[in-house]
């Protein structure tokens, strides 16, 4: 049954919601096949227009007759597959908004698909030839990680920066300058965000599929990196980083390298790769290395003692091995930015405080050893204060925090002090915490057998049933133990043990304060 012109002009005229009422009634009980045609386009139109136009003030963008036409040309030629047109998406949303560049990135891609069948790699092979060059080193570096593998951001900012990739800009932080990277490559559609932090930046990252796959490619090209799966082949000749993702427990890497390590720059290994008795042969040819990542290891593991032979090392990372012991060569690495020993157990020399250039010590379950009296006569005082350059600082309280050393830290931004013995909390404990205006997280926390009371004890406080005061002085211990109303920058706060109950006076609380933990507090 077909319509009449009088019915077609009364259909027409009807909004959507009636016009759909009435199909309703039209079609009642009867059999009918619903032909859907042009939704998916209509899909990937808005999916374009939202990627293109990111960060633009309207949600609707007006487009001229010309651009329209080109995008909806683009769009055809990613042929529905989401992945391209983000990407794509994501590289005009980069350039301006005009006729000439946009016929441009079409021919572009026109080119790319006349190579060959592979079009969706021909059109992210575009948006990485797009990038500018200090973004390609950083993008490409993503590749070294595994399939499907989250990664933490920080620790690849790290990485970039041990590998010389962050150009310094002013006065800018270099940390600040690498996240600025890592934001433009989420902007253009390259790297998924995959958690945030609770002040909105990213915490963890991950790679799709496609994109890994042609981060190989180009890094083969380039001679970038190496991935190794299957150690049944021969390493290239020469290396400048490698990966190695497979389980190699019972393979000795340092035959494989003896032929093709002298450029070697970057080592990281996913999987229990080198034992104790490789390390003799491996150090011969890797001694220009900058970066060594192990992610994967075996308890009890021992790092050699001539460890400090490789003083080009500017990062290095060392976990699940349970436990480390760590040589006194560790001092020999004065060009080290990064230590990282995640959850290994491990005792650090004193001596760690000679590297000067140290950012970054992430070690909370690591003490450091005291140094003697003999030690400070014939060597001179070591301290945390002759870290300056701290970023970041995560370690087991001890005699380390005695003094106002950790008060002269100005450039912390993230500190985390765990089993803190009351033995070290004094005065200038606290005066030292108050200083370290810069922070933005800060997390402290107790054994469990150190109770409020023994804690105030400690303090020369006076413990009662409800509340806590200090002696001949009428004040809480809450303004004894932390005033963070200067600390602006901080938004995460964890005191593990400290308090009884939330504290009532306003100026106790970081003014931008988005998360607060107490732990036992009851």
């Amino acid at each position: 049954m077909s319509p009449n012109d009088e019915k077609k002009r009364e259909l027409e005229g009807m909004k959507e919601d009636k016009l759909g009422q009435k199909l309703c009634e039209f079609l009642g009980e009867k059999k009918y096949l619903v032909v859907m045609d042009d939704v998916w386009s209509s899909e990937s139109w808005r999916l374009f227009l939202k990627k293109a136009f990111r960060g633009t003030s309207t949600t609707t963008p007006t487009l001229t007759t010309e651009l329209e036409e080109l995008g909806k040309k683009i769009v055809t030629k990613c042929k529905g597959l989401p992945l391209a047109i983000v990407v794509l998406g994501g590289l005009l949303s980069t350039k301006e908004k005009t006729k000439q560049l946009w016929e441009k990135v079409l021919a572009s891609i026109e080119w790319h698909l006349d190579q060959g069948p592979e079009s969706c790699m021909g059109i992210l092979a575009l948006s990485y030839n797009d990038l500018p060059y200090y973004l390609k080193s950083c993008f490409l570096y993503r590749g070294i990680f595994p399939e499907d593998y989250e990664i933490d951001v920080r620790k690849l900012i790290q990485m970039w920066m041990a590998e010389g990739f962050i150009q310094r800009r002013g006065k800018e932080r270099l940390e600040d300058i690498a996240e600025d990277y890592m934001h433009q490559l989420i902007h253009r559609s390259l790297i998924q965000v995959a958690e945030r932090r609770v002040d909105g930046g990213v915490e963890s990252c991950r790679m799709h599929d496609l994109i890994r796959d042609l981060v190989v490619l180009e890094a083969k090209d380039a001679n970038f990196f190496e991935v190794h799966e299957n150690m049944d082949s021969t390493f290239p000749i020469s290396i400048r980083r490698l990966a190695i993702h497979q389980n190699l427990i019972n393979y000795d890497i340092s035959q494989c390298l003896h032929n093709s390590s002298s450029r070697l720059r970057s080592l990281v290994s996913f999987s229990g790769t080198i034992r104790k008795k490789s390390w003799g042969s491996l150090q011969k040819h890797i001694k220009l290395l900058t970066v060594l990542n192990l992610e994967e290891g075996v308890r009890g593991r021992v790092l050699p003692r001539d460890i400090g032979e490789l003083i080009h090392l500017k990062f290095l990372c060392i976990k699940r091995f349970g436990n480390v012991k760590l040589p006194s060569s560790i001092d020999r690495l004065v060009n080290l930015q990064c230590l990282d020993l995640g959850s290994n157990d491990c005792n650090i020399p004193h001596s760690i405080w000679k590297l000067k250039k140290l950012r970054h010590l992430e070690c909370w379950n690591c003490k450091v050893s005291s140094q003697s009296q003999v030690n400070k006569c014939v060597n001179g005082y070591l301290g945390v204060e002759q870290l300056t350059n701290l970023q970041t600082l995560f370690l087991k309280g001890g005699s380390w925090l005695e003094g106002d050393g950790l008060g002269k830290l100005t450039q912390l931004r993230s500190l985390t002090l765990c089993d803190l013995s009351t033995l070290y909390l004094k005065m200038e404990f606290f005066k030292s915490i108050a200083k370290l205006t810069a922070l933005e997280s800060l997390y402290l926390s107790f054994p469990k057998e150190h109770t409020k009371k023994t804690l105030v004890n400690r303090l020369g406080l006076v413990w009662e049933k409800k509340n806590v005061t200090i002696d001949q002085h009428n004040k809480t211990l809450l303004s004894r133990l932390m005033p963070f109303s200067h600390h602006v920058y901080l938004c995460e706060l964890s005191l593990g043990g400290m308090l009884e109950k939330l504290p009532e006076q306003i100026e106790f609380y970081p003014p931008k304060l988005l998360r607060l933990d107490f732990g036992d507090a009851s």
